[in-house]
């Protein structure tokens, strides 16, 4: 119901889109499948955004993550972040349940799946990344926002 009442559903009207056919379940020990599993990528352009599609230049629009297939255990308001006052800490986690991959889309519209080189289950709210495979991991979807490493 709250889908139907969201900005963007007049834009894709279809309540199933919003949810990835892949995901059987919700939460760890919760027993329901959760409303949707994409969340906006809240950090792009930084802190402000953008207005114009033109203004998307660090990272460019083919380099610059939109949407993300976000983990179950930390999907909560439809806000992805990936954190950019720690270093090699998630705000929010991307799904590993595609055998460990997940799926993003770009500025300028396409989507790819992202095999993780280091992380291989669902992680929770400001998880960090430990390993240096991790690391990888988060720094490749920290710099599909920021376009620079901290």
């Amino acid at each position: 119901m709250e889908i139907t009442r969201g900005v963007l559903f007049k834009y894709n009207p279809n309540a199933k889109i919003y949810q990835c056919p892949g995901s059987m379940t919700g939460p760890a020990g919760l027993g329901v499948k959760v409303a949707r599993n994409y969340s906006l990528q809240g950090r792009m352009g930084g802190q402000g955004g953008y207005v114009r599609f033109a203004e998307i230049l660090r990272p460019g629009p083919s380099a610059a993550t939109t949407f993300v297939d976000e983990s179950i255990n930390s999907i909560d308001d439809g806000y992805f972040a990936t954190q950019n006052s720690v270093l090699f800490q998630w705000q929010n986690s991307p799904t590993a349940l595609h055998n460990n991959s997940g799926t993003f889309a770009f500025a300028d519209g396409h989507s790819e799946r992202w095999k993780w080189l280091g992380f291989n289950m669902e992680q929770g709210l400001a998880a960090g990344a430990k390993t240096p495979a991790q690391q990888q991991d988060w720094q490749r979807a920290f710099i599909s926002v920021f376009a620079n490493l901290p």
